[in-house]
């Protein structure tokens, strides 16, 4: 179930941007404006969305997960269906900032339900990497990539630029290397 509400919110959000980016001459041709307007239509989505991110983080530990997710997805799709019945580009602007409002709710309290569904941290992993896989196929096969530092750099590697600190006598040189490993480690 929560991976299941998970996998919706992140859907609809991007599916929204996707169709609203390809709907873009669609709006000017049908409500009018400039490029300036249709740049608001996109921005302030994101303006929304981006600044009340963090915020919405923190409500969502102080309401619960499954509260701040259902009031979340209510304001995305009334503000979807305000957008769609928009008969001016000003009403549109306006819907979406309310739209990117409900899109940020939806993104921490997305992972929270996953969080309060997979105590276990490996299946909590595995349940966050299908959630965000960008294509929605599942978890990535093979190893993710991790980062190491190594003293020395790997074989045939070009060495990194020195520093006045680094180069003084007997100072190691430090350098990450990536290495493939586990994603998760118990």
């Amino acid at each position: 179930m929560a991976l299941g509400a998970a996998l919706l919110g992140f859907f609809v959000i991007t599916l929204d941007a996707l169709v609203v980016n390809a709907a873009l001459p669609s709006i000017r041709n049908s409500l009018g404006g400039g490029i300036t307007g249709l740049q608001w239509v996109i921005d302030g989505y994101t303006l929304m969305f981006a600044a009340l991110l963090l915020s919405a983080g923190s409500l969502t530990d102080r309401l619960g997960a499954r509260r701040t997710f259902a009031v979340g997805l209510a304001v995305f799709v009334a503000a979807s269906a305000v957008c769609g019945l928009a008969p001016n580009l000003g009403m549109l602007v306006s819907a979406r900032l309310v739209q990117g409002a409900g899109a940020a709710v939806i993104v921490p309290s997305s992972l929270a339900l996953i969080r309060e569904a997979f105590p276990d941290a490996g299946e909590r992993a595995k349940a966050i990497s299908f959630v965000l896989r960008p294509d929605g196929t599942g978890p990535m096969p093979g190893r993710a990539p991790t980062v190491q530092y190594e003293a020395e750099p790997p074989r045939n590697a070009p060495s990194p630029p020195r520093t006045a600190e680094s180069s003084r006598a007997g100072a190691p040189s430090m350098r990450a290397a990536v290495m493939y490993g586990p994603c998760v480690q118990q």
